[in-house]
């Protein structure tokens, strides 16, 4: 058996692989080399004494390119040292009064942060929902108070987007509340009028008919039907309704020197052709002041 006492020969050493060191890349004279069937990046990755050129970041793989807006403000390896650095120790710190104005830049840098208030880019969409009003004064007091606080552009853009949406809402509901309350006024002036109506809207159509003749407005004018559209209103109905009741000799009649100063000749043709509201139901019905009015018109006629 084995001597307990002596002294165990020495095992013998195990060989261990030396992984290889990674090869040391100076970027001043090892730029990476693009991908195989591409142009080469625009871009100047270190100088001498460096400072990082313009898109240097674009020499590191098109994978960077993403991040321009942060990385393009690196101008030399002591920033990025500084800023790696400080991320490291501190992590990402809002920035506050004791902060330096390298404080504020790499925070900027690393929360998507704008280097001015017109870096966001708050500009007046081109699908501006109708009914929304865009205000670019606004809008540029908004980017000022979000650059002065150092507010991320991912940020206030979701901001503005979100205002966009409650505005159209509001507007639509808006919308909604204005026709809701017309229709309401609609139904009271025809409980108003009641068996009435046909005769009354007949009336202020042929009335709004007359005066915009007088005025010289074209049927198929676009003021027309402007005028035709405000006719529609409960209040204007009732207004040129009784505009209209106050230019008739009685109740019935509209006089010949009403709003259009039409001749015996016209008022006859009008009576006939159903274009007079009152007379020419009447006339239709044998109404025995109708065949009146009528005589009365022919018999000016022949005097003139």
């Amino acid at each position: 058996m084995p001597d307990p006492v002596a002294t165990p020969a020495p095992a013998e050493p195990v060989a261990v692989a030396t992984p290889a060191a990674d090869p040391v890349v100076n970027l001043a004279t090892d730029p990476p080399a693009a991908p195989a069937g591409t142009d080469p990046p625009a871009a100047t990755p270190l100088a001498t004494d460096g400072s990082l050129g313009e898109n240097w970041f674009l020499g590191l793989g098109d994978e960077f390119a993403a991040h321009a807006p942060t990385l393009g403000r690196f101008k030399s390896l002591g920033d990025l040292a500084n800023s790696y650095v400080h991320l490291r120790t501190t992590g990402p710190a809002y920035p506050g009064e004791g902060s330096t104005p390298d404080d504020i830049t790499r925070f900027r840098a690393l929360a998507q942060v704008p280097e001015d208030a017109a870096g966001y880019g708050l500009a007046k969409p081109d699908d501006l929902p109708a009914g929304v009003q865009w205000d670019d004064e606004t809008a540029t007091a908004y980017a000022e108070i979000a650059h002065t606080h150092h507010v991320p552009k991912p940020a206030l853009e979701a901001l503005a987007a979100k205002q966009i949406e409650i505005e159209t809402e509001r507007a639509a509901g808006a919308q909604r509340q204005m026709e809701t309350n017309l229709e309401e006024r609609r139904q009271a002036l025809l409980t108003h009028w009641g068996q009435d109506t046909d005769v009354n809207a007949s009336n202020v159509r042929h009335l709004v008919t007359q005066l915009a003749q007088a005025e010289g407005i074209a049927p198929d004018s676009a003021e027309w039907n402007e005028i035709v559209d405000a006719a529609k209103f409960p209040g204007v109905a009732r207004l040129l309704h009784r505009a209209f009741q106050a230019t008739t000799e009685d109740s019935l009649r509209i006089p010949n020197s009403g709003p259009t100063g039409s001749s015996p000749a016209q008022q006859l043709d009008d009576i006939y052709e159903g274009r007079d509201p009152v007379w020419s139901k009447k006339w239709e019905d044998g109404a025995e002041d109708a065949c009146r009015h009528v005589a009365d018109l022919a018999a000016k006629i022949k005097t003139d």
